[in-house]
């Protein structure tokens, strides 16, 4: 029985160094997944975080694509009255071309024998006589009265030069002119 106790005790002892190494390769296991736990945990938030800023990013794309879209409608709807308004001009000005067309033939289908053009106006201004007379001014005043009011007297005009005067020495002495009335 020894021999059995022996042998059984020494296969515990080899469990026993087994099972210590299995719970130091458990123990390495748990660490490294407890390490990669603590990585993805770590990257949860950073994703976490990620994940708002792309949903913030798309809510305001979403928003510009909406006013690009009001804008792309109003400037649709502007192009579209510019095109009525450009049509409608197109259409009066092509009938209003027809009209004119019309009252074209209408007076060539008259006979008259002119295109829009009335008839040269030939002596329509001058009266009947081919002698003229036109009225002049010896018919409405008496001429001999007119230049006889016209005629003024001459007046008389004095002449401004210097009058000298010699005194004992024979030096020049220069007067100054006055006139009768100043004097």
């Amino acid at each position: 029985m020894c021999k059995n106790l022996k042998a059984q005790n020494e296969q515990l002892v080899k469990d026993l160094r087994t099972a210590r190494i299995s719970v130091v390769s458990y123990k390495t296991g748990l660490e490294y997944v407890e390490a990669r736990l603590l990585v993805f945990k770590k990257n949860e938030s950073v994703y976490k975080e990620d994940i708002k800023l792309l949903k913030r990013e798309i809510y305001l794309r979403d928003l510009d694509i909406t006013e690009l879209k009001r804008k792309l409608e109003l400037a649709t709807k502007e192009k579209d009255e510019v095109q009525l308004a450009v049509q409608k001009f197109e259409n009066s000005s092509k009938n209003l071309s027809k009209l004119l067309d019309r009252q074209i033939m209408d007076k060539c289908k008259t006979g008259l024998g002119y295109n829009v053009v009335p008839p040269p106006y030939t002596g329509n201004f001058m009266p009947p006589k081919s002698d003229l007379v036109y009225p002049s001014l010896d018919d409405f005043v008496d001429v001999n009265e007119y230049v006889s009011e016209l005629i003024v007297e001459k007046p008389i005009v004095e002449t401004n030069e210097p009058k000298t005067t010699r005194k004992e020495n024979e030096a020049l002495i220069i007067k100054e002119c006055v006139s009768d009335s100043d004097e």
